[in-house]
């Protein structure tokens, strides 16, 4: 090939590569300028409200924003369960029953503070309670649970020990010693417990004496059963005065 042919072409092939180095370096800068002008231009904001003016208060216009109102929930203040109170008080107590079974005496009432006019009310629910004492000082769970059931008490919701009657309503119920007195069925096997409570609620007219009876002698079953002392609600042993006081606050419940 001749020298000057292959200069030229030489010649040619670094004019090209100029050319195309000047014109990507161009289109490059041309790309990067377009990219920062749409970046710094303000996006348009959208309207809030769609709708037409319907509605809107004076000094408003279509798409000026609101104020959201928050809506706090609504909670409702549960019942407070008086039979818990009951049961825990009765557990704490140091009283014997026939002291806790005793109405608080009346307010005086001020010289002048007009008697305030009597309207008929239903009687509070009354609780009669007995204990059961552990000789050894524990009992197991497991052993408990199969006694208690051997003699008719299931285990329910609240976590007590129930008897159930006819109408689908607790007799009387039987709860742990230790506050607050209830039974996990999940751990129910592994605990141990100083003895028991067995407590009947009265509400209404009704037999509560043959109820009371019958869960006195269920007491006493379970007190053989189980190694326990039957005792008041102060835990000392049951005598016929506390007794007789108990049977009469069943008597006069049911009328």
């Amino acid at each position: 090939m001749d020298k000057d042919l292959f200069r030229l072409i030489l010649l040619g092939l670094g004019v090209a590569l100029v050319l195309v180095v000047y014109y990507w370096d161009r289109l490059r800068k041309l790309f990067s300028r377009r990219s920062t002008a749409a970046a710094t231009q303000p996006r348009a904001t959208p309207d809030v409200a769609e709708a037409g003016d319907e509605g809107l208060d004076e000094g408003e216009y279509v798409g000026t924003p609101r104020p959201v109102s928050r809506r706090e929930p609504v909670i409702d203040d549960e019942t407070p369960d008086i039979l818990a109170s009951e049961l825990e008080a009765l557990i704490r107590s140091d009283e014997p029953a026939d002291v806790l079974l005793e109405e608080p005496p009346p307010r005086e009432a001020a010289r002048d503070e007009p008697a305030p006019a009597e309207s008929p009310t239903e009687p509070a629910p009354v609780v009669l309670a007995v204990t059961l004492v552990s000789a050894s000082g524990s009992i197991s769970g497991i052993r408990l649970r199969r006694v208690l059931t051997d003699h008719g008490l299931g285990l329910g919701s609240r976590g007590l020990f129930e008897r159930i009657g006819e109408e689908g309503r607790a007799l009387y119920s039987a709860a742990n010693l230790v506050e607050p007195g209830l039974f996990d069925p999940l751990t129910l096997d592994g605990l141990t417990t100083p003895g028991l409570m067995l407590f009947q609620v009265l509400e209404g007219p009704g037999d509560h004496l043959e109820t009371f009876e019958a869960m006195l002698d269920v007491g006493r079953r379970l007190a053989e059963r189980l190694d326990c002392t039957l005792c008041d609600t102060r835990r000392t042993p049951l005598n016929d005065t506390t007794l007789a006081a108990l049977r009469d606050e069943a008597a006069r419940a049911g009328q």
